[in-house]
This record gives C-alpha cells, structure tokens and sequence, in this order.
C-alpha cells in the first residue's frame, strides 16, 4: 500500500501481518506454532507449508522470503506466479505449486525485467529452504541496492495489476449471481453439487453438454457483469476443460 495519497511523498510499505509471529530468542520471545488455519492465504504459501501433515506448524523465516517473492512477482509483472489469468481458485493454485513450484519466466511476462531482477525472484521462490534468500542477504542484493535495478517505467504496469484484480471480481460476481439466483431452496442453500449442476445448466441454456465463450458472455451481462472480448477469453482459458463439459 502507499503511506499517502500525495504521490510525490508515499512510500510503498506491506500490510496485514495479522498472523505474523515475533521470533527474537535474545529478547525471551518464544516461538509459537500457528494453526493451518492461522497460517495467510494460502497462495502465498510456499510449497513446504503444504506437505505439513500436522495441525499446527512451527513458523520459519524462509516461508516468508518466499512470499515476499510472490508479492514481488506480482508487483514487477502485474499477475500471480501461479495464477497468470487471475481465476485461479486457492485449491488450483496449491495444486499448480505442489506439481510445479517453479514460477513462469516467459518472455511476454518477465522479458521487461533486468537479469537481476529476475535472479532475486528466483532465490526468493526457490523450492529449496536451505538454498532460499534470507532477508539479511536480500537486503544485500544489487537489484535491492539499485545497483543493476532498470530505471525506466514498466509499460503498462499500472493496467496489469487493475486487470489482475478487475477479471478475478468478475468472475466471482457472475458466478455467485448465479449460484444464488438458482441455489436457495425453502432458505436452505442446497448442496454444492446440486448448486453447481444449476450454475452449469443456466450457462448451458441449449442442452449441448458444454458452455462456450459466448454462453458465458451470455450469463454474465444477465447478472449485471459486462465483460469484453478479451475478458471472456481470459475467463474460458483459465477454466479446465472438465468445468466447461457436464
């Protein structure tokens, strides 16, 4: 967040440590284990919190380098590591990291990035705890020094990140309209699968067994959602194929 609405005096600062723990042994300040459900939003996890088995877990300060990585992906590319549509349910994108913790380093997405830039994201997100970045050694770096640091504004950054953000609430808002125009029954709200027969049948208005772009245009604009071209194609890129068919 920015520290003021006058542009020329803010200064970017991170937010919302809610569940953060103090870890200062020479102060007496014990360490604490946090419950999974304690433990963020799970799409800044990093991969190790999920093979936790227990129902608590001892927090490390590597699982914060790591995502300090994730926000500084998103901060440098406008899109989530793992989440490059911004549609990705928190289920997907904890599948995409226990397959593959590697984040995407194409070039339409990072080609705008230094060498050094690029280098510190990945000592961050690093799946290796011992080999990950400590905040010490960071502090360090010469993209944080600004020594190798690009000076020119990134093209279009601003309409990256709002675009991150715009499709994701979208998606969301359509959806839920639709689940709650078909889904209370006597105040009850029925059971997920009957609800998510219903949201497939109002998107599959003809019976054909799958929905297509302009079926999902379709719905969204009749629930107050008006969605561009390009929104709908992001929309149905990001759903597996198995969403789209009965």
């Amino acid at each position: 967040m920015l520290s003021s609405w006058n542009d020329k005096n803010a200064v970017v600062k991170m937010v919302d440590f809610g569940c953060a723990v103090i870890d200062n042994e020479e102060e007496g300040v014990a360490k604490r284990g946090l419950s999974r459900s304690d433990g963020g939003t799970t799409a800044y996890w990093p991969p190790e919190l999920f093979e936790v088995k227990t129902k608590t877990f001892t927090a490390r300060p590597a699982m914060d380098m790591w995502s300090l990585g994730v926000i500084l992906y998103i901060m440098l590319t406008g899109m989530h590591p793992f989440d490059l549509n911004g549609t990705a349910s928190d289920e997907d994108i904890e599948d995409k990291i226990r397959k593959n913790p590697e984040p995407v380093f194409s070039r339409n997405l990072t080609g705008h990035l230094s060498p050094s830039a690029v280098d510190l994201i990945k000592r961050l997100m690093t799946k290796d705890t011992e080999k990950r970045i400590t905040a010490r050694e960071m502090l360090n770096h010469p993209w944080m020094l600004g020594e190798t640091t690009n000076k020119y504004k990134m093209a279009g950054s601003d309409r990256r990140l709002n675009r991150y953000r715009e499709v994701r609430e979208k998606l969301e808002a359509g959806v839920f309209a639709v689940l709650v125009s078909g889904g209370v029954k006597n105040n009850r709200v029925q059971q997920n699968e009957m609800m998510i027969e219903r949201a497939f049948e109002v998107f599959d208005a003809d019976n054909k067994g799958f929905f297509d772009v302009e079926d999902l245009g379709r719905v969204m604009s009749e629930r107050g959602v008006d969605l561009d071209e390009k929104d709908k194609k992001d929309l149905m890129d990001s759903l597996p194929t198995d969403k789209k068919r009965r």
